[in-house]
């Protein structure tokens, strides 16, 4: 595995920064897209809590909201599969009395899995943090203007 791609902020740092490699800055319009009614609870209290920072940071957009409801909704689908693990144990016993793996097992892995999929697109660890290449929104500041246009 390769190194891992360093931030623009660091690039910027260090000096190594170069303008030519900046065309591929992703410009997403800023706003917090409508929560889905069809998302469960799980889902939902997930989307509350991690959508209006990912909004705010200029991660999400209306654009990017089923994608980002799909990720709850696998979210809520791991946590409910080890709920399942948890009470029924790894292992649950066949009609014949024989030890089979616990079927939630398999769901838990699948959702895991795809929730680290998706959770890398919208940059929710570090190192998709860093890989991201988005412009921040710019953020509203009320000094600016008095400063730029004073009457």
């Amino acid at each position: 595995m390769g190194r891992h791609k360093l931030s623009e902020d660091t690039k910027r740092h260090r000096g190594t920064l170069r303008a030519d490699r900046l065309s591929n800055t992703l410009k997403i319009s800023a706003g917090m897209p409508v929560k889905p009614a069809w998302l469960d609870a799980k889902a939902a209290g997930f989307w509350d809590i991690v959508a209006p920072q990912l909004a705010r940071e200029g991660l999400l957009s209306e654009l990017f909201a089923s994608t980002f409801a799909l990720l709850c909704q696998s979210y809520s689908m791991y946590l409910s599969a080890q709920s399942e693990i948890a009470k029924s144990g790894l292992t649950v016993r066949t009609s014949h009395g024989n030890l089979k793996p616990n079927p939630a097992l398999a769901v838990a892995r699948r959702e895991r899995t795809a929730f680290l999929l998706l959770a890398k697109e919208f940059g929710l660890s570090p190192v998709a943090r860093q890989a991201l290449h988005t412009e921040k929104p710019e953020k509203l500041n009320p000094f600016k203007d008095m400063l730029q246009n004073p009457k």
